[in-house]
């Protein structure tokens, strides 16, 4: 018997997933001890405090690889997040800057990592305070122990080679990251729309067929 062609074409678009799911992205959150060390230049309109701390979203185009080494990981992030109470730096900005080395456990989970983002702007003046940075990091330092701290910096100069910043750090313990789950990417309306008439249609020419 020659199979109606409209329902094997219609079986391939539903493999693809029939609620539109045809790849996924996958999240990484970070959320950091809050901040338990300040400078305050009293040039730069911004204060850190106590109940700041530095969150981060991190999306990867393929969940982590388990056990991966402590390593480059830029090539792997398609969007950034970071924010640290006052500011927020993104992979939104054309002008970020940002670098991301991180190892993996067992589960594909961040274990240890080293991850920066800023945004540098030329001096001006009067006083600017666009310049800024937001870090995180928890890893061995070749042997000699753990580095592990957060940080936040505002800057500002006056174009004349004076600068001043506002600073927000917090050491010791690390914070915590959390794979969230996939994210399916969905399939294109009319793709979906095509699927669904040949389903009909094979149906409706099955029930013409003696």
């Amino acid at each position: 018997m020659q199979k109606n062609p409209l329902t094997t074409i219609s079986a391939c678009l539903l493999a693809l997933g029939i609620g539109g799911q045809a790849g996924a992205d996958t999240v990484y959150l970070y959320t950091g001890n809050y901040f338990n060390v300040f400078w305050d230049a009293p040039e730069v309109p911004y204060t850190y405090t106590a109940g700041m701390r530095v969150d981060a979203s991190v999306t990867t185009i393929d969940p982590l690889q388990p056990d991966r080494p402590y390593g480059d990981a830029k090539d792997l992030i398609i969007a950034y997040s970071f924010s640290d109470g006052i500011q927020t730096i993104s992979s939104a900005r054309p002008d970020a800057l940002s670098s991301f080395y991180l190892s993996t456990g067992p589960n594909g989970e961040i274990t240890s990592w080293d991850m920066s983002v800023a945004i540098v702007s030329p001096a001006a003046s009067p006083l600017t305070s666009t310049s800024g940075s937001i870090h995180t990091s928890s890893y061995d330092q070749m042997g000699m122990g753990m580095y592990q701290n957060d940080t936040a910096l505002i800057y500002g100069s006056d174009g004349t080679g004076r600068g001043w910043y506002d600073w927000g750090y917090a050491n010791a313990a690390p914070g915590t990251w959390i794979k969230q789950p996939a994210s399916p990417i969905p399939l294109p309306p009319a793709i979906l729309l095509f699927g669904s008439a040949a389903v009909l249609l094979g149906f409706a020419r099955r029930r013409k067929t003696p």
